[in-house]
């Protein structure tokens, strides 16, 4: 079970972070336009600029979508825990 409140512990810091006012997410996803209009903007030729440029875009999609992973396997515990207790409350 303390394993389980931990996973729902870190998904609710990490949605907070992701999602409150300011979050996280709008941050990311205004970098990665940044990254994806300056690739736009670069020359066809730059190759060695518009590579750097992808590998970043992707290692923030990468962290984007860790954090939804954690944010999901936080809300499967949750419904795993509420179904345990409400067993054990029915149960009793």
């Amino acid at each position: 079970m303390d394993k389980k409140q931990a996973q729902i512990a870190a998904a609710r810091r990490t949605k907070e972070l992701m999602e409150g006012e300011g979050g996280l997410k709008d941050v990311l996803d205004r970098v990665e336009r940044s990254y994806l209009d300056a690739i736009v903007g670069t020359d066809v030729t730059d190759t060695a600029t518009r590579e750097a440029l992808y590998h970043r875009t992707m290692a923030l999609r990468d962290i984007k979508s860790m954090m939804v992973a954690l944010i999901s396997r936080g809300a499967g515990a949750e419904t795993i825990v509420r179904r345990l207790s409400d067993a054990r409350k029915t149960a009793a």
